[in-house]
């Protein structure tokens, strides 16, 4: 039985779970916001009256168990992020997570309400964006124009909205503020809004690289640091955690969605207000519950790993696969293709290719000098094997090559046989 709940995402549901031991709700993600920017509330109503049936587990969002209070409203960004952009005299650049429509149709109102277009940046962005408005949750009229005509408009009249709020390598923020896209640059004036925090795993690095790249090319960037008020959490607070306790009543609670540290506090939370301690069951990957006449106690633990997925084959990549792969990604890959006889002995020169390693163009002359030193190397006596050559071959360039620039390619010699 889905009911709507609040989150950053447009028709985010909760669900009340029918099992043959009891009724468990299932809340993800959520927070009690009962005026969000597409006005569609949290559905208290049917959540109570589904609650109606004794409920035997709550597994229910715990990311914000360590803060004290409400999540704050959606809407309070809006006027916040209006007050900046009045200030900026050329273009705008703002991000946001690419799932946060209702952040959108923020931006979008603030673009029109300071008589800029909007232009869409980044295939995440651009995707959900067109899909939000062919389902009738972002509405941008004739507002949002392309790239092309963004060139024949004054840079005052210019609002980007761009994928890769959180400086993802790649993304469209990112090559932005290195000036590695092909069609949108900043210049001396422009100005950044980051309407997100660096909130999962690992990013805060990467967000704050991009955050200095564009104030060191004279972008006036408004980010998390500045505590502006661009930002606001899609997660429940203590008081919205607290108010799902008493709208559910479950005999257990399941704290889902975090790390231990926001597993331990929800727990901490609810033994506060008064939920003895063994109600609440913090569940490791591979843990699980055994009911017994309606009394839960952990099972054992079932052991679990990752299981890599990749077009039809599931299970067949591993960590050589994956070892190689980044090898490919970071350093490139070099060809050396040998000529030899039937009797192994080499003819002529090798050919030495590269890709992703360096542009051939300026790093022609390392990759010829690589050749010739690899004849003298593969005709020195006792080489006359295919396999001693092949290995040589490797060994060599992986050494001159590092040498050279202190970079380690994947290197695959190939032998031909003439």
């Amino acid at each position: 039985y889905p009911f709507r709940v609040t989150h950053s995402v447009p028709d985010t549901c909760g669900f009340a779970i029918d099992t043959p031991d009891g009724r468990i709700f299932h809340v993800p993600e959520h927070k009690m916001d009962q005026n969000p920017v597409d006005g569609k509330g949290f559905d208290t109503e049917r959540a109570k009256k589904l609650s109606e049936k004794e409920v035997l587990f709550l597994a229910s969002d715990c990311l914000g168990s360590n803060k004290p209070g409400y999540s704050p409203n959606e809407r309070s960004i809006e006027d916040k992020m209006l007050e900046i952009a009045k200030t900026a005299k050329n273009r705008i650049f703002a991000t946001a997570i690419s799932s946060n429509i209702g952040r959108f149709q923020q931006m979008i109102r603030v673009a029109k309400n300071t008589n800029r277009k909007v232009i869409f940046v980044g295939r995440s962005v651009q995707k959900k964006a067109e899909m939000a408005n062919k389902l009738g949750y972002l509405d941008y009229e004739d507002c949002v124009i392309g790239l092309g005509e963004a060139k024949k408009l004054s840079k005052s009249n210019l609002f980007y909205i761009v994928a890769g709020c959180y400086g993802q390598a790649g993304s469209s923020v990112y090559r932005i503020a290195t000036d590695a896209h092909e069609k949108v640059w900043v210049e001396e004036g422009d100005m950044m809004i980051f309407s997100a925090d660096p909130a999962p795993p690992y990013t805060k690095e990467s967000e704050d690289f991009v955050v200095d790249e564009l104030i060191d090319r004279g972008v006036d960037v408004h980010y998390y640091d500045l505590n502006e008020g661009l930002y606001v959490s899609g997660h429940g607070c203590q008081n919205d955690i607290l108010e799902l306790f008493k709208i559910t009543n479950p005999k257990y609670f399941i704290p889902i969605g975090g790390t231990i540290r926001f597993m331990n506090a929800y727990k901490k939370l609810a033994v506060a207000n008064g939920i003895e301690e063994n109600r609440v069951m913090l569940l490791k990957p591979g843990d699980n519950i055994s009911l017994n006449n309606g009394q839960a106690t952990k099972g054992q633990r079932i052991a679990t790993k990752e299981i890599l997925v990749h077009g039809l084959g599931v299970g067949d990549i591993g960590k050589v696969v994956l070892g190689d792969r980044a090898v490919l990604g970071n350093e490139g890959v070099v060809v050396v293709v040998i000529k030899v006889d039937s009797g192994g002995r080499m003819v002529g020169n090798p050919q030495i290719k590269s890709r992703g390693f360096v542009f051939e163009k300026l790093g022609s002359g390392l990759l010829r000098d690589a050749e010739k030193r690899l004849v003298r190397q593969i005709g020195k006596p006792g080489k006359l094997n295919q396999k001693t050559i092949e290995q040589t071959s490797l060994d060599y360039l992986e050494n001159f090559l590092f040498q050279k620039i202190g970079r380690r390619p994947m290197i695959l010699p190939v032998i031909v046989e003439v």
